[in-house]
């Protein structure tokens, strides 16, 4: 148990470091979540969980000061240029901040009806790519700025689903993939929507199911089939009285 537990975090930060390396960090805060999710939802012990904390951020703080010390190129005006978001009216991060501006001139040029389906100005140019990470502001003006907060009824389908299969199944297996998908969902949905409203820095997430990309929808669809299998194995237990591990 324990050397696989330590397996498991040495694994983690294998998985973490890569990925920032590549550098992509809100995919690796969104690994990193799912990871954690569901190593706190396994049954583990309180003072195992407390431990597994300061240890990660024990790694995280030599890992910071290592990168510091030794490659302060990492932190380069470009990424440090993410916390323009802190004050992005401000003239000296007026270049930084240019995609969140936009954002939110789209957000306020819908109003609270919007402009209509198709007439959103901002799209034309004003906001780059605006089909991706930032197509809620461009819903927002189009559709009106009360359209995010039905966002919520539409991923409800699946967090149904995913909650059923936690609190009912047997399986270990279904209800950790079920965590693991629910936290995937909902830190993704996190990162973007806070990253467009200026909540949090931008990291590039894309929204789940909404944003354009194939291998986000990929990703995304592959998950919640994993839970509507669960789901139906929960069934076939519960009809069967047979139970998995």
């Amino acid at each position: 148990m324990t050397a696989l537990f330590i397996l498991y975090i040495f694994l983690l930060l294998i998985i973490v470091g890569l990925i920032i390396l590549q550098p992509d960090l809100g995919t690796a805060a969104i690994v990193f979540v799912i990871a954690i999710s569901q190593l706190v939802s396994s049954g583990l012990s309180f003072k195992r969980i407390l431990k597994v904390a300061l240890f990660l951020i024990g790694v995280f703080i030599v890992a910071f000061l290592f990168v510091y010390f030794l490659h302060p190129d990492f932190f380069s005006s470009t990424k440090m240029a993410r916390f323009s978001y802190l004050d992005p009216f401000n003239k000296e991060n007026l270049d930084d901040s240019y995609q969140l501006r936009n954002g939110y001139y789209a957000i306020g040029n819908g109003g609270f009806f919007g402009n209509g389906l198709g007439a959103s100005i901002q799209k034309l140019g004003y906001l780059p790519e605006a089909h991706t990470d930032f197509i809620m502001t461009i819903i927002s003006e189009e559709l009106g700025c009360f359209w995010p907060f039905t966002l919520p009824y539409f991923y409800l389908y699946f967090y149904k689903k995913a909650f059923s299969v936690v609190f009912l199944s047997q399986s270990t297996f279904d209800v950790l993939v079920a965590i693991g998908v629910l936290s995937w969902l909902s830190i993704q949905v996190f990162f973007n929507l806070g990253g467009v409203s200026g909540i949090i820095p931008l990291t590039g997430v894309p929204l789940p199911f909404m944003s354009y990309g194939g291998s986000s929808i990929l990703a995304l669809s592959c998950g919640l089939g994993f839970v509507l299998a669960g789901e139906r194995r929960m069934k076939k237990q519960i009809e069967e009285g047979v139970f998995y591990a």
